[in-house]
């Protein structure tokens, strides 16, 4: 598919970037969310990924990391 995109000219935005949502200022400085409060599979499976990967105070820190980005670009 990337092929076929890349010789059409078609812009390709892949599945999960945004990590079910967690990617997103709605989870930066807030506690962390218990399983049974997640609305949706997307936000059960990304919030696996995240405890897998270094656990809720360590996502905090990459959220922080990258809202100093978005700041300094002036993103939105």
């Amino acid at each position: 598919m990337t092929d076929l995109c890349l010789k059409c000219d078609i812009k390709l935005l892949a599945f999960g970037t945004l990590a079910g949502g967690f990617l997103t200022e709605r989870w930066l400085r807030v506690p962390e969310p218990d399983f049974q409060s997640l609305e949706t599979w997307s936000q059960m499976k990304y919030k696996r990924f995240i405890d897998a990967a270094g656990g809720w105070d360590k996502f905090q820190v990459l959220l922080a990391a990258l809202e100093r980005v978005a700041k300094r670009l002036r993103c939105r």
